[in-house]
């Protein structure tokens, strides 16, 4: 394929999504950690060569593949412009260069208030550690946030994307959990355009069962840390 390139401008490698209801399917199964740390380093090895042949590393690997494998997320520039963040290629580090940008300007503003309100950010497995390093950066500017990760039982175990995080498991295990925080989720976790789950639980429903508010932020770095500043 890289031989019609520019006409294909690029290619995402990403791993299938396994839900746990899969009766009468072709057999499948997850990667395990040191086949995912294969499919980096052989992604890797094509990336280097296509960028002397083609001035493009071409194929890109999702986010989950890096989680998988337990290695550093490449940087912002490895993306050539994010031509596959739709399919969740780059987000982390898209995100992650929007977020330290724009909180490096809060710093930076003496006598710029830091909003102390006590949040809850809202994850999937796979982002839990990544949305972990963004809330102690938040909590060394002083900010008062803490990560939640949400085990997927509506789909299974085997699905870990924050956007595949369904009301009920949230409702479920936050359940008793939560005090005065707000809960903040990413928008992607509902039906487009809309305030709906996936389990077509609303955002209403959760801020009822759990007696709380709920901010949905954008998966977008600047506009999450301008949500936990101002609050909505």
């Amino acid at each position: 394929m890289s031989s019609l390139y520019p006409g294909v401008k690029s290619i995402a490698v990403v791993p299938v999504g396994l839900t746990d209801h899969r009766e009468k399917l072709y057999k499948l199964r997850t990667f395990t950690k040191e086949e995912a740390k294969n499919v980096v380093e052989q992604v890797s090895s094509w990336q280097k060569k296509l960028k002397k042949e083609l001035g493009s590393s071409f194929v890109f690997l999702s986010d989950e593949f890096y989680v998988m494998a337990g290695v550093t997320i490449p940087s912002y520039y490895h993306y050539e412009g994010f031509p596959q963040i739709e399919n969740g290629v780059g987000l982390m580090a898209l995100f992650k260069h929007q977020f330290q940008r724009s909180l490096k300007r809060l710093k930076v503003k003496k006598g710029k208030n830091i909003n102390t309100t006590p949040y809850i950010i809202v994850t999937g497995i796979a982002a839990y550690n990544f949305m972990e390093e963004v809330a102690k950066e938040l909590r060394k500017t002083g900010f008062n946030v803490k990560v939640e990760k949400i085990h997927n039982e509506f789909f299974g175990h085997n699905i870990t994307v924050a956007g595949l995080v369904v009301g009920k498991d949230i409702i479920n295990q936050l359940k008793g959990k939560i005090n005065e925080e707000v809960l903040v989720i990413p928008d992607v976790m509902l039906k487009e355009s809309s305030n709906v789950f996936l389990d077509d639980t609303t955002v209403e429903e959760i801020e009822r069962e759990l007696g709380t508010k709920v901010i949905v932020s954008e998966v977008d770095g600047r506009k999450f840390l301008q949500r936990i500043q101002s609050g909505r």
